[in-house]
């Protein structure tokens, strides 16, 4: 067997036991509070542009270049997308459904206060905060 048809049997049984082990709880907007998209933070500010951000939607969670200049105009390129849920203060991604851009799954604690910032556990240390001038709403229809 080739090891491309492995990996895509292996993700396959990754995402089948994760959806039937890990239900994931649907988040109404309304009660979520990383609604929105989310960019790197680069001296204290989230960089937006130039680079991929996190949308997180209804419960499904998207990594895209936002306004990525294409043939018929300025549109969204989805690079990975999934589906998150909350344990107490802790965000958890699930990992990605992409094959061709593979996640682990992520976990991050939400740390609220003036402005809200999302802190990545584990070895891999990252922050985020919010793009306020990126509407999650706009571009493709993101499922």
């Amino acid at each position: 067997m080739k090891w491309a048809a492995t990996r895509v049997m292996i993700w396959a049984l990754v995402l089948i036991v994760s959806a039937t082990c890990f239900p994931v709880r649907p988040v109404a907007a309304a009660e979520d509070p990383v609604f929105g998209a989310w960019g790197p933070l680069r001296d204290g500010a989230p960089k937006c542009q130039g680079t991929a951000v996190m949308v997180f939607r209804d419960g499904k969670y998207f990594r895209v270049l936002p306004r990525v200049g294409t043939s018929v105009g300025t549109g969204v390129y989805v690079m990975s997308r999934s589906v998150y849920r909350f344990a107490g203060n802790q965000l958890v991604i699930e990992p990605s459904l992409s094959l061709s851009s593979q996640e682990p799954r992520q976990i991050f604690v939400l740390q609220r206060g003036e402005t809200d910032i999302l802190e990545l556990t584990g070895r891999n240390k990252a922050r985020y905060g919010r793009c306020p001038d990126i509407d999650p709403d706009s571009g493709p229809k993101m499922r």
